[in-house]
């Protein structure tokens, strides 16, 4: 304390004793008033400061952490720094003080303010601990009490102070002031009010007025600092009431955003929402509300009142008085409308490319330029059988035969060193490798692309599986097509010749006795002539092109398997297993009977020329439904119920090569003289005349297998041919009709009339249609029209017919022939499916059909 000071002191005292003790009552409660108003005074500028230096803590942890080299604190307290300098303080003698907790029981003096260099003079100490008085004040500040105390220093200074806490902050604002300092004016006032008392109030107050002027104009200095901040960010700044309306919102903002301040006030912020409030998000927002936390970086789509649509991201804190009340909030928005609109066209953008990618109809794979698959569409998945779960992050390899993979990693490696392209921008066939291990053909282009500066490549793949089949399939029906144009006239014209010496031997074997030597070597003639025409059947099978509609019989496959059994073993050598594996589950197959035991029978004897030093072969059967889009669908295999008939074997197996050639006409892989090479194309020709489909998998060294699909069988009847109703102790009648029997070839138009009029019949004959047609113009009855179908001329069987229905409508039709070409449409040969005979025929069956259709009704 100075010795000016002093002395006053004690003249005041002086004066106040000798004033009497109404006087000294009077000062006491003067000063005791002077004193707490100090306090007040402390205590409201403090807290001030402590707001100014809270907001401006709050705004440099928002904008300023990354600028300043230490920091938002830092920059916070050089800023605080600068305000405590340019101003000279809250009164003569009074210092503002930044305190800072260092420890438990230690605090720490980081800011002071600098009052006309006096600091020194008043050697403050920069540490305080816990335990002193001070300590104690200090203590209460940072558990967030806003108060006042008074104490002697440790220099024996009686010293007033006022702390408030800086919210947010570690931080500690204190005034400080010694109280001498504080009486100092009051006793000169005192003295000067003794003396000239109204000079001594105008001078005190004009002093006061003056303090308070330059206090407040350092806050004013603060507080246009914030404001300055304010105006330059692109946030709003806002505060809410208790009831979460907008009370005040900084409109420094307006330029940066669509949305205006006087469009919001008043409002809640759901109030202005365009979205529901009901989502998962506001919720949560709510729930924070209702407890009173802060809240961070709220996204919500708004709407004002003339329409305008934005999009906020909101934060903010909660706000409380003195007593712990709520008040509201109070934080910042920012208008985020462009980076939303961004981020949801490439999010809409993704989708797109999303959606494209699954609902491409070829296979698409992305890969790493170390090989690995990053991607893999819906369309690859059904190529290869694998879930995309199952193949990403692994190598691309796994999809290729050994003998592409094993330098598939050393191709990738080669252009991403040399940048030399193969397939890169081009295209080519490869092969690719299902699951289940078959190989597919595949067309694959391939494309470079960087993704995040990272190499990447994309492959289209597309599966030639079904390209390929049909390929296979036009080239086996134009070799069929070739050899059925040249077996089927070889055929017409050898049924003749068989249909004459079938006849006649037939004719002659009725006059011999059944006991004599001569019938039986009739027999056995006639036994070759009939193994003779199955023959030729069989090459018109083969080629297609049968005289007869396809009648075909009901045949369950478990039974016919089993009939054969005893068959296949006597065909077999001892060192070959048979194993039979056969369910009653399969169902029917409707077919020719016999056409499907010669292609078991084919398919066995095939199995055992495989195994030449012996070895298995099983056989079973199953019931099979073939779903749209699986290989057999693509095939060609219609949708829908199939028996399957495996035969499979554990002989040396095939090549690819071979694989893809063994149902071609006249491939073989046999020694010359061993085999012709029509084994397995008339298997073939049988599964597709039959409406089904045979399938052969093979791998070198380990065996092949055969799957022949066959359709199930959904209706009822027989399927039995003509000739086939009547069994050979069963009597023929004949009758008294007129039969026309028409025929290029004259031997079988006498066999033809001995046969008919040893039954009764009175028989007509023509070698022509126009011979024909010269009858049925002429006089006389005809019940019934017999002709072949392929003559010499103009005129077919069939046109001869129609003719003839117009000359007699009433006449009856039958047809016979060896060979009909591609004459018949499905519909036609439904048609004429009772109405036909194949040559050559026993005279039994003749007589059969013959009387048969004499029988019918007339058709319309």
């Amino acid at each position: 304390m100075s010795p000016k000071v002093g002395i006053v002191g004690r003249i005041v005292l002086a004066l106040l004793a000798v004033g009497g003790v109404s006087t000294g009552s009077s000062i006491y409660l003067l000063h005791e008033t002077h004193l707490q108003r100090e306090r007040d005074h402390l205590q409201d500028e403090v807290r001030i400061v402590s707001n100014l230096i809270a907001s401006v803590a709050a705004f440099d942890r928002k904008f300023s952490a990354s600028d300043h080299p230490d920091g938002a604190l830092a920059a916070t307290l050089d800023q605080t720094r600068e305000a405590f300098d340019s101003q000279d303080g809250l009164s003569a003698a009074g210092e503002l003080i930044l305190f800072r907790r260092a420890s438990g029981d230690r605090f720490v003096a980081i800011v002071h303010q600098n009052i006309d260099g006096r600091r020194e003079a008043r050697e403050h100490d920069e540490e305080v601990f816990l335990g002193t008085p001070y300590g104690e004040a200090l203590a209460k500040g940072f558990q967030g009490a806003t108060g006042t105390a008074r104490f002697q220093s440790r220099i024996g200074e009686d010293i007033l102070i006022a702390y408030a806490p800086v919210k947010g902050t570690d931080l500690l604002t204190v005034a400080e002031v010694r109280v001498s300092d504080v009486n100092a004016p009051f006793i000169q006032t005192i003295l000067i009010v003794i003396l000239i008392a109204t000079v001594v109030g105008l001078l005190g107050t004009v002093v006061a007025r003056r303090e308070a002027v330059n206090v407040v104009d350092a806050l004013d200095s603060e507080r246009k600092k914030l404001k300055d901040f304010a105006d330059s960010a692109s946030d709003w700044l806002w505060v809410q009431d208790e009831n979460f309306r907008y009370v005040s919102v900084d409109d420094s903002a307006r330029p940066h955003t669509q949305l205006r301040v006087e469009q919001v006030l008043g409002m809640r912020r759901e109030d202005s929402a365009d979205e529901s409030t009901s989502t998962e998000k506001w919720l949560q927002l709510r729930e924070k509300l209702k407890n009173r936390e802060p809240f961070k970086n709220f996204v919500y789509r708004a709407r004002s009142k003339d329409g305008e649509r934005v999009a906020l991201s909101a934060s903010g804190v909660p706000v409380f008085d003195n007593s712990g009340r709520f008040r509201g909030y109070r934080g910042t928005a920012t208008d985020v409308t462009e980076r939303l609109d961004r981020a949801q066209k490439l999010a809409d953008a993704e989708e797109r490319t999303r959606v494209a990618f699954d609902s491409m109809t070829v296979g698409v794979i992305e890969i790493s330029r170390h090989g690995g698959i990053e991607a893999f569409n819906p369309k690859a998945e059904q190529m290869f059988g694998y879930r995309a779960e199952e193949v990403l992050g692994k190598n691309v390899s796994m999809l290729m035969p050994q003998r592409y993979a094993r330098d598939h990693d050393g191709f990738i490696k080669h252009f991403v060193e040399t940048g030399e392209k193969k397939i890169i921008g081009t295209g080519r066939e490869v092969s690719g490798l299902t699951k289940n291990g078959d190989e597919i053909p595949i067309h694959l282009g391939v494309a470079e692309m960087n993704v995040g500066n990272e190499q990447r490549f994309i492959g289209s793949l597309t599966d030639l599986s079904t390209q390929k089949s049909l390929e296979t399939m036009l080239r086996r029906s134009t070799k069929l097509d070739a050899i059925g144009q040249l077996s089927g006239g070889i055929a017409h014209d050898f049924n003749n010749l068989l249909g004459i010496v079938l006849g006649n031997l037939e004719l002659i074997q009725r006059k011999l006795e059944p006991d004599s030597r001569l019938f039986q070597q009739v027999e056995k003639a006639i036994g070759a002539a009939k193994r003779g025409a199955g023959l030729t059947r069989k090459l018109l099978d083969f080629s297609r092109q049968a005289p007869e509609a396809q009648q075909l019989d009901i045949v369950d496959t478990t039974e016919i398997i089993s009939g054969l059994e005893d068959l296949i073993g006597r065909s077999l050598s001892a060192n070959i297993e048979v194993k039979t594996d056969l369910t009653e589950d399969a169902p029917p197959v409707e077919c020719d009977r016999s056409d499907l035991e010669d292609a078991i029978i084919n398919l066995v004897m095939n199995a055992k020329d495989a195994m030449p030093k012996g070895g298995r072969i099983r056989i079973a059967n199953s019931a099979r439904t073939v779903e749209p889009g699986e290989r057999l669908a693509l095939a060609g295999l219609a949708p829908g119920q199939y028996t399957q008939i495996d035969i499979s074997d554990s002989g040396s197996g095939m090549s690819r090569e071979t694989l893809d050639q063994i149902f071609d006409p006249f491939f073989t892989t046999k020694p010359a003289g061993k085999g012709t090479g029509l084994g397995l194309p008339m298997v073939y020709a049988f599964a597709k005349r039959s409406g089904g489909h045979i399938l052969a998998y093979s791998e070198q060294g380990t065996g092949s297998s055969f799957k022949l699909y066959l359709p199930s069988h959904t209706g009822t009847g027989t399927g039995s041919r003509i000739g086939d109703r009547a069994d050979d102790t069963e009597t023929i009648r004949g009758g008294t009709e007129t039969i026309l029997v028409v025929d290029d070839e004259e031997g079988l138009l006498d066999i033809a009339r001995s046969v008919l009029e040893e039954r009764g019949y009175s028989v007509r004959t023509a070698v022509s249609p126009a011979a024909a047609l010269e009858i049925l113009n002429g006089d006389g009855e005809i019940d019934l029209i017999f002709s072949d179908f392929i003559m010499a001329g103009e005129m077919n069987g069939i046109e001869l017919i129609e003719k003839a229905a117009e000359i007699r409508p009433r006449v009856k039709k039958l047809l016979t022939s060896g060979f009909t070409g591609h004459a018949f449409n499905p519909e036609e040969a439904q048609h004429w499916a009772a109405k036909l005979i194949a040559k050559p025929y026993s005279n039994r069956t003749l007589a059969t059909a013959v009387r048969a259709a004499l029988d019918e009704e007339i058709s319309s």
